[in-house]
């Protein structure tokens, strides 16, 4: 059955009432253009707003449509499926792709790896394809967190492009969203993270390293990059908060003793009530150990040492591991 249909743009175009059930991503159009023919493709998206529901077309797989649009028919049997007559999202998962990875290129300049990102917008669930590329970030501030944002593209089409990608300070971290299994932008929430870089003192990126789901600096330890630098502990937990993007994460941490008495280190996570905490380190003089320090949604942990001693004890976060939902496509 014919449905009258208005031109909105090459790729998109609108109909009467809510439709979004009959025009669902990958379902195969048939456009009524008049003098202009028929045109062919696949609904991308659509979305309703009273009165209209708005179509946009795959704009890599459909046919242009005109201003002489007429009507449009979808298909309830055809979707978009590739030359091999497989559907896209079964064939990337057919060929293993992983979630995209976002590592260290250069001093200006992310690399994102080749894979693929699962963007849940509020009304549309959607797969795409990173086939791999270099971003170029500019405009850093120095010593500071960056998330790297995927977002959908505005032409309605299945591959992400350097355009895709956003970045934004400590100002905008993440925030885990339950329903859509995946950190979002706070204000942009249609913005899925899919990594972190950092900045040094010169506001240039710090080398780093991201694999089997750990993030992990690639350059010196120093005393102007330390989270605890020589700071006197006691018998008594004290709070510290450690210097990543998140919390609620497993932090890669460096820790170094400064005093000379032995004694054994105790951490725990800030806000859980053990009163003993989790063994890290039997510390004398500049002994050292590196662990994975559970921190809370503030990034805090607690430290003690376990006998009455208030030798100094530094600490590097050099890395962490990474939130099932950041990993997860």
């Amino acid at each position: 059955m014919s449905i009258a249909a208005a031109y909105v743009s090459s790729t998109s175009f609108t109909v009467g009432t809510d439709r979004t059930a009959d025009f669902i991503p990958g379902r195969a159009v048939r456009c009524d253009c008049g003098a202009d023919g028929i045109k062919y493709g696949y609904v991308a998206q659509s979305s309703y707003s009273s009165p209209n529901t708005t179509v946009t077309l795959d704009s890599t797989d459909s046919q242009a449509i005109t201003a002489n649009l007429v009507s449009v028919m979808f298909s309830r049997v055809k979707f978009q499926r590739t030359s091999g007559n497989i559907p896209l999202d079964l064939l990337w998962m057919i060929r293993g792709m992983q979630t995209v990875v976002v590592t260290y290129k250069d001093s200006d300049e992310i690399t994102l790896q080749p894979g693929i990102v699962h963007i849940n917008d509020g009304t549309l669930e959607q797969l795409y394809k990173c086939p791999g590329f270099d971003k170029t970030v500019s405009g850093l501030s120095s010593s500071t967190w960056y998330a790297v944002y995927a977002k959908p593209p505005s032409d309605g089409s299945r591959i992400l492009s350097a355009s895709e990608i956003e970045y934004s300070s400590t100002m905008m971290m993440p925030t885990l969203n339950a329903s859509k299994q995946g950190y979002y932008h706070g204000t942009n929430t249609s913005w899925r993270c899919i990594g972190f870089f950092k900045t040094n003192a010169s506001s240039v990126v710090k080398p780093f390293h991201v694999s089997g789901g750990h993030f992990l600096f690639t350059s010196d330890l120093t005393t102007s990059n330390a989270d605890l630098n020589a700071v006197a502990l006691s018998s008594s937990f004290s709070t510290h908060t450690a210097l990543v993007p998140i919390g609620n994460i497993l932090v890669d941490m460096i820790l170094i003793s400064a005093g000379s008495a032995s004694t054994a280190l105790y951490y725990r996570k800030k806000g859980v009530t053990d009163a003993d905490g989790t063994y890290l380190m039997y510390a004398g003089s500049s002994d050292e150990t590196r662990g994975l320090i559970a921190v809370n949604e503030n990034k805090q942990f607690e430290l003690r040492w376990r006998d009455s001693s208030s030798q100094a004890m530094s600490a590097w976060s050099i890395g962490f591991r990474f939130p099932r939902e950041i990993l997860s496509a």
